[in-house]
């Protein structure tokens, strides 16, 4: 299959794919003649990482991922890498819910206000 095939048949971008052969994510076949021929393998490896971007992994923990799919290492690293997106996750989440109470507050603020908007002030 060449490069657009492949996009197409995954529906991702040929620039995408370019992409992870650029950072080494995935290896391009060689040239037959002035087309590359993507092996159903890679076709693989660029679902798996789809299926890996839909937990919200980072490239790099992808490709630690695909690392101990190759064989070069164990589950006891993917669960250490999950439990460490698991713990990010969490933070992300008490920030968000600490900027919705801060914004709550802020649009109360607003609704409340008789003439100058407080929030624009406090933006000096």
């Amino acid at each position: 299959m060449t490069i657009g095939e492949v996009a197409r048949q995954l529906g991702i971008h040929v620039e995408t794919i370019r992409y992870y052969v650029r950072i080494g994510l995935i290896q391009a076949p060689p040239r037959i003649g002035a087309v590359r021929h993507w092996p159903e393998e890679t076709l693989d490896e660029l679902r798996f990482i789809r299926q890996a971007k839909t937990l919200g992994l980072t490239l790099d923990e992808i490709r630690q991922l695909l690392r101990v799919r190759a064989g070069e290492g164990d589950c006891a690293e993917v669960q250490a890498l999950l439990e460490t997106r698991l713990r990010q996750i969490s933070e992300q989440r008490r920030q968000l819910e600490a900027l919705e109470r801060t914004l709550q507050r802020q649009l109360q603020r607003c609704r409340h206000a008789q003439q100058k908007c407080p929030v624009i002030s406090d933006l000096k």
